[in-house]
């Protein structure tokens, strides 16, 4: 029930008594903390989500799980917290968890929003097997550090792995060719994109 009503002000972007009603409840569970990161994240930025995120880390509140680690790192990405992101992917990998595509993908994008891009292809060419997510993530990478080639290449080598594209990677094909060819500047070109 608390859950609920910390989802509605937060929702509704009643931040501050989102908190009031979050820190007064006298449980929280894995799955409280991760919506009210994310609810932080989506109203107020990272600060404030930032700072929960190292309170619980330090003082050991709950043992984060993969749900938890996914959500903090969002934070890391949207703030730039590189530091944090490592030491969360010391505890992915303390935890066991290094193996699961969708907290990989996270990384990867964390890394990639920190300015990390080597990091983020380290551990894209680690994954055994890339789900469509983690090809988009990594072509996504490339593109924001203006890598365009080089997220053709990861798209042409998605392509001959025969994984199906989704209209998300099929926009980024079409942005990158753009890009490629000098167009993105052209007025017209980049509001039609």
């Amino acid at each position: 029930m608390g859950g609920s009503i910390v989802d509605m002000y937060a929702s509704c972007g009643h931040v501050e008594d989102a908190r009031k009603v979050f820190h007064n409840l006298p449980r929280k569970d894995h799955v409280m903390w991760s919506a009210f990161l994310d609810r932080l994240i989506i109203n107020e930025g990272g600060d404030y989500a930032l700072e929960i995120v190292k309170n619980v880390q330090n003082q050991g509140i709950i043992k984060p799980d993969r749900v938890m680690f996914i959500s903090a790192l969002k934070v890391c990405g949207l703030m730039g917290s590189m530091i944090l992101g490592n030491i969360l992917q010391a505890q992915i990998i303390e935890n066991e968890l290094q193996t699961e595509v969708t907290v990989t993908n996270t990384l990867i994008d964390m890394y990639s929003k920190c300015g990390a891009l080597n990091e983020a292809c380290v551990l894209f060419n680690k994954l055994k097997t890339p789900s469509i997510v983690s090809w988009g993530v990594m072509i996504s990478a490339y593109a924001t550090h203006g890598r365009c080639s080089y997220a053709l290449r990861v798209l042409k080598e998605m392509q001959e792995n025969h994984v199906e594209m989704n209209m998300n990677i099929e926009g980024q094909e079409l942005y990158l060719e753009i890009a490629k060819d000098g167009y993105e500047r052209d007025l017209f070109l980049g509001n039609a994109l």
